[in-house]
């Protein structure tokens, strides 16, 4: 998985989206309960359900999976290019 730099770690980024009152009120009382702020508690959540997620690892090897064969298939075709001029 992509290691990410400490700095931008720190970094908040804004999401504006809707959910249902029942969920709106369970994440209030949940806020009030561990008293963190709403952003610490989505960072929270989402942390402790990203960590035993086989789909979101299944998605992320997907990933690294498809640019390792663009990359291969990258270096192919700049290889051509490299020996038709040798061959010069």
């Amino acid at each position: 998985m992509i290691k990410i730099h400490d700095n931008l770690k720190i970094k908040k980024t804004r999401y504006d989206f809707t959910i249902s009152i029942d969920n709106a009120s369970t994440f209030e009382l949940l806020c009030e309960a561990y008293e963190m702020k709403k952003s610490d508690m989505i960072d929270l959540i989402i942390e402790n359900f990203a960590k035993g997620n086989l789909k979101l690892k299944h998605h992320i090897q997907n990933i690294a999976e498809q640019k390792r064969a663009l990359k291969a298939k990258c270096e192919s075709e700049l290889s051509l290019f490299t020996k038709s001029e040798d061959a010069c």
